[in-house]
Parts: structure tokens; sequence; C-alpha cells
């Protein structure tokens, strides 16, 4: 259930119902040569749809921006600064929280960790202020030892297997590579860790272990709202 899909009258049907609300929190980042810029939004975008259906938790509109700062230097990221993240995010929980909102699920699919904390900043000046309850949801936090090789990378294993489950149209996974990030002790401004865009090894992603990472992750999260009733 989307709010931006409901007439007024239907949002405040809702609000009589229950108080809490899903975000969904990507970005428009590079992902390599076969994942599209929108990986981290769909991810998020997908993860919180299938929660609403499961929970009927309503799904804000998404955030399909973030704070990109090793990627910054690929074509077609867009990155935006940490202020503007923690912004955006804290007039979104402030507006949500005017009308009635007291429960928040932000969902992240850009697990950056400038972009995390921006959000966690947003979140707790929120509970300074208001009767309201915030949840930080990574789906890359799940447990997943038993299903992939690490995961603490980008355009990987996870993130490869997530996208041929939920948009393999859009995997060009022949153009899939193996490489890990270029790391060191220099602070630059803009720079390419890798040629290709990857840090990790996105050969090894297969739809069957997205499909489990997915259905995990939304169990996870199913869980936590139950309990937060």
């Amino acid at each position: 259930m989307r709010l931006e899909n409901l007439t007024w009258k239907e949002g405040e049907k809702y609000l009589k119902r229950r108080k809490d609300i899903l975000v969904p929190l990507g970005s428009t980042e590079e992902h390599g040569y076969r994942l599209p810029l929108s990986t981290d939004a769909v991810i998020a975008e997908r993860l919180c749809e299938k929660i609403s259906e499961v929970t009927g938790v309503i799904m804000a509109p998404s955030i399909r921006y973030g704070v990109c700062r090793s990627t910054a230097d690929y074509p077609g990221t867009i990155s935006v600064s940490f202020d503007a993240i923690r912004k955006i995010v804290y007039d979104l929980l402030e507006d949500l929280g005017r009308q009635g909102f007291t429960g928040f699920y932000l969902v992240i699919g850009h697990g950056g960790g400038a972009h995390r904390v921006a959000i966690e900043e947003a979140a707790r000046l929120i509970k300074s202020k208001k009767d309201a309850k915030s949840y930080l949801i990574n789906p890359y936090d799940t447990n997943l030892p038993d299903l992939v090789t690490a995961n603490d990378a980008h355009a990987d294993e996870v993130e490869t297997s997530l996208m041929l489950y939920l948009e393999p149209k859009s995997v060009h996974i022949r153009e899939a590579v193996n490489q890990d990030a270029k790391r060191g002790a220099e602070i630059r401004s803009y720079w390419r860790p890798t040629k290709s865009g990857v840090f990790g090894k996105p050969k090894l992603a297969t739809r069957k272990k997205g499909e489990l990472i997915f259905k995990r992750s939304v169990a996870a999260t199913v869980e936590l709202i139950e309990e937060a009733q």
C-alpha cells in the first residue's frame, strides 16, 4: 500500500487505524557494468512493498538520492551532501509526525557509512522532539553467512543476487566482473576505487540466493514490526 496512491481521505482513514509507516531510502549510484543506477532504490522499494503487503503498514514515497562518496566519480552517480540527506529525512519525518505518524521504519537500500549516519542523526533528532519511534532497517545487515561469501562490499554478490531475483531483465550478468576496491590511507575527493565500479564478487550471484536473501530480510523486518506493536 503506497501513500502516494491514496486520496487524502484514505490517508486519514489509515491514521485512525495505525500510526506507522515504511520509508524506503535508496540512491542513484553506479553498480558496475551489469546493474542499473537504480539498484539501491529498487531493493529498498521492493522490500517495502512486500513488507507492506504482509503487515498492512503503509509505504511512503522513496528518496532516490544518497551520500555516495566512494562512487561519486563514476558517470551517473548523483551524490548529495551529508547535511542534505540528514535535512530531507528530518523534514520528512517531522511532517509525517505532524500528521500523526509515530512509528518510522527506515529501510535503507544504499549502505554507505556517511549516508547511514546522516539518517540515524535525523531519526535521533525527531525522537528527541516527538513521541516517536524510528527503526533503521538495512537488508545487508541480515545474517547471511550460509548464503554468501561476503557481505561488506558494493555491487557485489548480495546486490547482484537480489537484482537477479527482483529485476532480472535489468541485470547484464555477462558483464559481471569480480574486483576488490583499492583501499589506502590517502583521502581523495573523487576517485574510482575499481575500474568497473564493483567492490566484491558478483560472479557468485544467483537468483536463488537473491530470493532467499529477500525473504530473510522481509521476515526479519516483519518480526520487528510485530514486536513493536
